[in-house]
């Protein structure tokens, strides 16, 4: 091993290339909706920029000394996660340099993986792909995943989206990554065409597979016809607002909760009822999102939806805080205007709905509430005239097991109820909007997404959007959605292809170590000879 090689500073000369991957982080940010672009070029989605933003990526990693290489690899994926994760600043400077920081340690690790992978170049473009998309799908994991800003996300208005119907982002992310990495082999080497060949090839079967899948998904839909479908109003009264200082600290009396009550009803209830007015488009399940009224649905607070339920025979999907328990809860009310069921969030969001670990340390650096939100029981459907329906709160959206479960239990229709006031016009609105789109394509489920102040929308089992209303636009939405049949490939075992690659970077790791092993014991026996 060369010691000058391995000790030698970053110099201007290699600089440049460092710089070059660190540019590429920046690239791959473009490529999804963010707040660097204005206006409507932030808003959306580039499927292409995201390609070419891994070609420096892997490039570097290729080509570049260990060192250099590092650097590069944590530069790129510091710089991506800082632009895509910049409206965490809205809850604090602290809280999203350490959350990037967090992010971008998994890329990194996926590059140090690779450097022991067996078979060269070859075996380390295949590690490195395995290996990213493995660390990424167990980023999401657990009570602190964070399955956000997954490379795979960016294809979401690409005709390759459909490929989350066979393998989920784990499958987009690895097939990107490979298919970018032979093209770099490539062209570094004039003789390495085999990998190109077979990644093409994988690439093309996978996107064949899932365009048929959610062919099928449509069609299923489509048989369903009016006798089974369900009209969906989705109510967006844009009156919430994000925390501030003064919301934390302002203490609340039940009289306060009471006038802000009738203030929200004021609102959604004109909004629900203009929803009704012609026959033809009445129906049959009102959303209303996230907290979207302080208090349950319970007496004395709950006269006027009651009132609103069986004024327009129909039911009522309403986001509240827990009855008994402080619980972040949607409760069903039949056309009646009795509770009929309720689902309580399970998957809490850490540091916002609770504080993990010592409240009095954490409190001293970080404060969203004084009291923790208690965690449901479980994942349970919710039935509107028998119909089941799978309902997600917020941060859920986020998750394609939680998603993936519904499906299974037999759901026919997806919601999600949000309170997004908390991103303001930051690119994190849209960024959420794009989960749900595709809970949508892995599961083949219409999904309707209700927001406190946008984006609200009915989306297609192909997630395409159907309907949406922009960002704090106050207004009701209704839509016939015929019911969904769930049983993607996906949902039956493509949620694997997450710990098989981490399996396989496993295997290949150890592979590695022990083909090094015996390289380095036959050159020092040949040595002493």
């Amino acid at each position: 091993m060369n010691e000058t090689t391995t000790a030698e500073p970053l110099t201007p000369r290699r600089l440049f290339p460092v710089a070059l991957m660190t540019l590429g982080g920046l690239v791959l940010a473009l490529g999804f909706p963010n707040d660097l672009l204005p206006g409507a070029l932030g808003d959306r989605p580039y499927p292409l920029v995201a390609w070419f933003a891994l070609l420096p990526l892997c490039w570097g990693i290729q080509a570049l000394p260990d060192k250099s290489a590092r650097w590069g690899v944590w530069l790129f994926s510091l710089v991506f996660a800082l632009i895509h994760l910049y409206w965490v600043h809205l809850f604090g400077i602290l809280p999203w340099l350490l959350l990037a920081l967090a992010v971008s340690v998994f890329p990194l690790l996926a590059y140090l993986f690779s450097r022991w992978m067996p078979w060269g170049t070859t075996g380390q473009v295949i590690g490195f792909a395995l290996a990213f998309a493995g660390l990424e799908w167990l980023r999401g994991l657990g009570a602190f995943g964070f399955p956000w800003g997954e490379v795979g996300m960016s294809q979401v208005e690409g005709s390759l989206s459909c490929i989350a119907a066979i393998g989920g982002l784990p499958l987009l992310t690895v097939l990107m990554l490979l298919v970018v990495g032979a093209v770099v082999l490539r062209l570094r080497d004039a003789g390495a065409k085999r990998l190109l060949r077979v990644t093409a090839a994988l690439l093309f079967a996978c996107f064949l597979a899932g365009w048929w899948q959610t062919y099928l998904a449509l069609s299923r839909q489509a048989r369903a016809g009016e006798n089974r479908a369900l009209t969906i109003t989705l109510v967006q009264p844009s009156v919430l607002r994000g925390l501030t200082a003064e919301d934390l600290e302002r203490p609340r009396t039940l009289a306060d909760w009471q006038l802000e009550q009738q203030r929200r009803l004021a609102i959604l209830t004109p909004l629900s009822q203009s929803s009704t007015l012609t026959e033809a488009d009445r129906p049959r399940l009102i959303v209303w999102p996230e907290s979207a009224v302080p208090l349950p649905p319970y007496p004395p607070y709950n006269r006027e939806m009651q009132t609103l339920a069986w004024e327009t025979n129909s039911y009522l999907l309403v986001g509240a805080p827990g009855y008994t328990l402080p619980r972040n809860a949607a409760y069903l009310l039949g056309p009646t205007g009795a509770v009929e069921d309720e689902y309580d969030k399970v998957h809490l969001v850490p540091f916002g709905e609770y504080v993990p670990f010592v409240r009095s340390l954490i409190d001293r650096f970080y404060s969203i509430r004084r009291t923790d939100v208690v965690p449901g029981d479980g994942y349970r459907l919710l039935r509107v005239d028998g119909n089941p329906l799978g309902v997600g709160i917020c941060f859920e959206s986020t998750f394609s097991g939680i998603a993936r479960v519904y499906g299974k239990q037999g759901a026919r229709h997806l919601i999600y109820l949000t309170n997004d006031a908390w991103f303001h016009r930051t690119a994190a609105v849209r960024q959420h909007f794009n989960q749900a789109r595709f809970r949508a394509i892995e599961t083949g489920l219409p999904v309707a997404r209700c927001a406190s102040t946008g984006i609200s929308g009915f989306i297609a089992p192909d997630g395409r959007v159907v309907q949406e209303l922009p960002v704090y636009t106050r207004g009701a939405l209704t839509h016939r959605v015929y019911d969904g049949v769930p049983g993607t490939v996906y949902t039956a075992w493509g949620w694997l292809v997450g710990p098989l690659c981490l399996l396989a970077t496993i295997i290949m790791l150890l592979r590695g170590v022990l083909t090094r092993r015996k390289e380095a014991t036959e050159t020092s026996d040949g040595g002493g000879a």
